[in-house]
């Protein structure tokens, strides 16, 4: 019997906010999806509560579940599709027990990776989680250089045809872009974001403090301050500059939607080496916001050329940029149309990624 017409039953295993990061905001969207398309699943929370101790016993928990649903599935002669959100560290010691069960188990497996950190570098674990499966794993990268890079590193486990490109885009399906004002006097900048230094705020600040005394340029940041030092410096500045520095705090939902609704360019200096495909450069462009960012991870096939910098020179370069957008009007019209082209292929997107992604939901070939 073809496989394309084996009705299939989900195992679907990831760690699901709260908290609410990327990784887990994707999850949660693609559990989402398997509900509203009527699949049969069952689910297991993979993510763990507590510390040291009584965090062991809950991740291992979590991973004796998901295995006791591959043998009844089995048992039950039902053609399963093991899906996981893979960690990038220890965690991976939890998913690899399921999973390599499920190498027998199973009619398909899918690793849904969300992290560059063990492209760069081959990991132990990422290697005995790859290793002996080419018979039904599939591996969904988030980009093409996401694709090549794991290739590259783990190459002798893997078949390229059943290594899927399938960017994040879909969850952007129920958003709704906003038109932006053209051409004003005052432009505000923005950075949301966990606020840490691998995450930009520093250079983010560097750049405030060149524009500390420009009253055409206010800056917004948002998100949660993750230490005490960065929320008692982001509340200095908002005390010494009440004009043009606002702190918004973390934002989700409409008061995130309504932050957006205000920005100009969204800067993103980051330097994390595990970042992929950020959804706020995502949902920056979906609002016609100027994302400028590094080119790491998938950054460069997210984001237009001419809104790239190389972290060493980030702060030079996005200090230029935003004094020529300030009183150039020529150049607005030229980045404005830059973005513009950027959303009309990030919606062409939303549907393909969301198309691509039930395909392999549904379907027990690789």
């Amino acid at each position: 019997m073809d496989k394309t017409s084996i009705k299939s039953h989900i195992v679907f295993a990831a760690q699901l906010p709260p908290p609410l990061n990327g990784s887990a905001n994707i999850s949660e969207r693609v559990l989402h999806l398997i509900k509203e398309n009527d699949f049969s699943f069952q689910f297991v929370n993979m993510r763990g509560r507590g510390k040291k101790l009584s965090y062991f016993f809950s991740r291992m928990g979590k991973s004796i579940k998901a295995c006791s649903l591959l043998i009844g599935n089995y048992s039950r002669r039902r053609s399963t599709i093991y899906y996981i959100s893979v960690s990038d560290g220890w965690g991976m010691l939890f998913e690899m027990i399921p999973w390599v069960l499920a190498s027998v188990l199973a009619a398909k497996r899918i690793m849904h990776h969300h992290s560059f950190k063990y492209c760069y570098r081959r990991t132990f674990l990422m290697y005995l989680m790859q290793a002996g499966g080419k018979k039904n794993i599939v591996n969904i990268m988030l980009c093409d250089f996401h694709k090549q890079s794991f290739f590259s590193i783990y190459k002798k486990s893997l078949i390229p045809s059943n290594i899927k490109v399938i960017g994040n885009e879909f969850i952007l399906e129920k958003c709704k872009s906003i038109d932006k004002a053209k051409y004003q006097e005052k432009i505000t900048i923005g950075h949301l974001s966990n606020l840490t230094v691998a995450k930009g705020l520093k250079i983010v600040i560097q750049i405030f403090e060149f524009f500390k005394n420009d009253k055409k340029v206010v800056f917004e940041i948002a998100g949660p301050a993750m230490s005490v030092e960065v929320k008692d410096q982001l509340s200095k500045y908002m005390k010494e500059y009440p004009d043009n520095f606002k702190y918004r705090g973390p934002l989700y939902g409409e008061a995130k939607d309504d932050w957006y609704k205000g920005i100009d360019i969204f800067l993103f200096p980051t330097a994390y080496n595990a970042e992929t495909y950020p959804l706020v450069i995502l949902e920056a462009i979906s609002n016609k916001i100027i994302p400028f960012t590094t080119p790491i991870g998938c950054l460069c096939e997210m984001n237009n050329s001419l809104f790239i910098s190389d972290y060493s020179d980030y702060y030079d370069k996005a200090v230029d940029f935003i004094k020529r957008y300030a009183v150039d009007v020529e150049f607005q019209k030229i980045c404005s149309s830059a973005i513009s082209e950027m959303e009309i292929k990030l919606k062409n997107n939303v549907i393909e990624s969301k198309d691509v992604l039930l395909l392999q939901l549904r379907s027990l070939s690789l």
